[in-house]
């Protein structure tokens, strides 16, 4: 039963499939001059057919040569604003902004530009397309490299969070945010090999995301919620179904397609939380009621805050917020359950 559950709410992950097929179309819509609805098709069709085909294989190799290309590329976008370092007015707009913006439906207060995405993020650590990354590592002599290498791209790859700051100095406040990036790519790279280069880098980040979510997704399906039936060929038919949803979904974006992308990874994500982090912490085992409580209450904090509670309370309807709001609430709830009843154990005899 809970594995059939929590097999279920891995649906809400496509949310993130329609995010990342949505922002790859507009990122060569403005870059490459591709038709949104064709660039969308190509992109989610290509992924989902070498997934289908290569399955975790494919994963692995294409995720190395998409890693490689994406640390050159976040370095070459990070210097594109380097005039803006040269002449202060980066580091001025941060600071008089006090890197919040007041208007903002994310990044309203300092709690919700670091507490929350702090909060949130390690959470996202827990979810299978990233846990499934840990199989790779051989043993523990490749266990300190890995953990090396991680740190030292991960720093590489915040680098590329200044494109925002450098979008909003060179272009102002004119452009829709979901397509401020791509906006941003196609005028600091006008080039057409150049931009090509960076469209293929952002793209490659895109794809490592998506075929992960995509393994973890169709192997919970097919072996969990489908029990008995978790073939190859099962397999291929999910991952078919879920292309047909995300180019639908993508097709028709909502206004602002990064709220609903956090809506269903954060549903996930705080529904699964409560549970894992009691299996790791607690005394004892877990009970399955239990789990199915904290996961529960999660989600009906989560969405309730986040599509009615939020904006009843005069607040920005972050999903942030409601997730982090939903982990209080849930977490507690997994450690609070009581063990399932078991065999006596033995008492050792006294000497």
């Amino acid at each position: 039963m809970l594995r059939r559950v929590f097999s279920a709410l891995n649906i809400l992950n496509v949310a993130y499939l329609v995010l990342i097929a949505v922002g790859c179309g507009y990122v060569m819509e403005a870059t490459l001059g591709m038709p949104y609805p064709a660039a969308v098709v190509l992109i989610v069709g290509f992924v989902f057919a070498y997934t289908g085909f290569g399955g975790a294989w494919a994963h692995a190799f294409t995720n190395t040569a998409q890693g490689a290309l994406m640390l050159v590329m976040a370095v070459v976008i990070f210097a594109s604003g380097w005039q803006f370092w040269a002449d202060g007015s980066l580091w001025a707009d941060l600071t008089s902004s006090g890197m919040v913006a007041a208007e903002s439906v994310l990044f309203s207060s300092p709690a919700e530009v670091w507490l929350v995405p702090f909060v949130m993020g390690m959470a996202l650590t827990t979810q299978p397309h990233l846990l499934t990354k840990a199989l790779y590592v051989e043993g523990r002599r490749a266990l300190g490299w890995t953990i090396a290498i991680g740190i030292g791209t991960f720093t590489v790859f915040c680098l590329v969070l200044f494109v925002g700051a450098y979008a909003r100095l060179s272009l102002g406040g004119d452009v829709a945010q979901d397509r401020v990036v791509a906006t941003y790519l196609a005028s600091a790279f006008p080039w057409p090999a150049v931009g090509a280069m960076v469209s293929v880098a952002i793209l490659a980040a895109s794809m490592s995301t998506m075929d992960g979510l995509l393994v973890a997704i169709s192997a919970s399906v097919g072996n969990d919620l489908l029990p008995g039936r978790g073939s190859v060929r099962t397999n291929q038919a999910i991952l078919a179904g879920l292309a047909l949803l995300t180019i639908a979904i993508a097709l028709s974006p909502p206004r602002l397609v990064l709220i609903l992308g956090q809506q269903g990874v954060y549903g996930l994500v705080v529904a699964s939380a409560g549970p894992l982090v009691a299996g790791l912490f607690r005394a004892g085992p877990l009970r399955g009621s239990t789990a199915l409580a904290s996961a529960g209450l999660a989600l009906v904090t989560h969405f309730g805050l986040a599509l009615w509670g939020l904006s009843a309370l005069g607040l920005a309807p972050n999903p942030g917020v409601a997730g982090a709001c939903a982990l209080v609430v849930g977490i507690p709830v997994a450690f609070l359950g009581k063990a399932p009843a078991g065999p006596a154990q033995p008492v050792a005899p006294q000497s």
